[in-house]
């Protein structure tokens, strides 16, 4: 019944009637699990209020439930209640949940404790657009008068190898050195704060290396047009990719708006960009060898468009203007009814208003694009 509904769920997004259903078999299987995973069904069509309700009772009924926190903490930071949002969002390093890598030491959690004389060691938690999103916390650790180790991902080495706040960077997979303290950058919101008015670092602190910008600029030539990076999907096996990738072909506008020079961002599709674009864009995949490579491209870049993946973390960190493409119900990141971000000054946001409908989308991003690139023109 259960696999049944999620199917038809999967086939047609608007299918009411298959939400519902859902909810009933899940409370066939008993009180908590049923509160717990209709919050999910609730939070699938939008109805916060009611999904916040449905968590809020699983606690009541089991405290100590991880996931029921977890999800009403994301609830909230959604929502922008940051002050519940942090501390039930923590709940998630309790949760046996494969996408959250929270790691077990014999070493504590560092839960802000005086670090003066100690070292702590901190590790990306999910995806790399994470580990590039939260590094910003990491001179701030520093600050507090801690030797910070830093697990660096693989394809990043290069991008954060002069990455302020950090003492030791080691290589994911590398031995560790001796430690105090550890935590996951997830946690460093959680631990510092942050509020509305206390974002830190919205306006750039990465950079790409300046040789591989200058080597890239040989690369693409002399600038003719407005350059636009883009990305139209993501990894696909990413847990909500069917809900954030958009078929290419709409696209298509953005392309063809005039004045515009087309760039394709996208690793992992072996050359779709060329049988769906032909000549129309220049693929660059082909030397995204890892990120710094990837980051120097953006910064010959007038202007990156890409759905959320970790292409607008890396264009926002370096503060090269990035429009972000969103569904109807985003990533908590992302929060709701703004078309900006606190976490990156450069970056603009475009939602879905119906849910699976990216061409309404995409159509107003072409318009934007084109008043975007006369103005450029005026300017010149």
């Amino acid at each position: 019944m259960i696999e049944c509904q999620k199917r038809s769920i999967a086939l047609d997004g608007e299918y009411t009637a298959a939400y519902f259903n859902l909810g009933n078999a899940y409370r066939d299987l008993g009180q908590l699990e049923a509160h717990n995973n209709m919050g999910n069904v609730l939070m699938d069509l939008d109805r916060f209020d009611a999904a916040a309700a449905c968590y809020t009772k699983a606690i009541s009924l089991k405290p100590d439930d991880p996931g029921a926190h977890k999800n009403l903490g994301i609830i909230n930071l959604l929502l922008g209640n940051f002050d519940i949002g942090w501390p039930e969002y923590s709940w998630r390093r309790l949760e046996d949940d494969p996408l959250l890598k929270v790691r077990a030491y014999s070493q504590p959690l560092w839960d802000g404790e005086d670090l003066t004389g100690k070292t702590i060691f901190l590790y990306p938690e999910r995806g790399l657009g994470d580990a590039i999103q939260f590094v910003r916390y990491l001179p701030m650790v520093r600050e507090r008068g801690g030797h910070v180790v830093f697990d660096v991902p693989l394809p990043m080495v290069r991008l954060f190898e002069d990455l302020d706040g950090v003492n030791v960077m080691v290589k994911s997979g590398v031995s560790i050195p001796p430690f105090d303290y550890h935590a996951p950058l997830l946690e460093m919101p959680r631990q510092f704060g942050t509020t509305l008015d206390t974002f830190p670092q919205a306006a750039a602190y990465l950079s790409a290396d300046k040789e591989l910008v200058e080597t890239w600029a040989e690369r693409l030539g002399s600038k003719q047009g407005y350059r636009v990076g883009l990305v139209w999907a993501g990894n696909p096996s990413h847990f909500n990719d069917r809900n954030r990738s958009i078929d290419p072909e709409l696209f298509r506008p953005l392309i063809e708006v005039p004045g515009v020079s087309a760039f394709s961002l996208l690793v992992g599709r072996d050359g779709e960009a060329a049988r769906v674009f032909g000549q129309a864009i220049t693929d660059l995949a082909g030397g995204f060898t890892d990120f710094a490579e990837t980051a120097a491209a953006i910064a010959n870049m007038d202007l990156v468009i890409s759905v959320d993946t970790a292409v607008v973390h890396l264009a926002g960190a370096q503060g090269t203007p990035v429009w972000t493409l969103l569904p109807l119900n985003p990533d908590w990141r992302r929060m709701l009814g703004r078309d900006d971000s606190p976490w990156y000054s450069s970056m603009r946001l475009f939602r879905q208003e119906k849910r699976m409908d990216w061409q309404s989308v995409l159509k107003r991003v072409a318009v934007k694009l084109s008043e975007q690139v006369r103005d450029a023109g005026k300017g010149r």
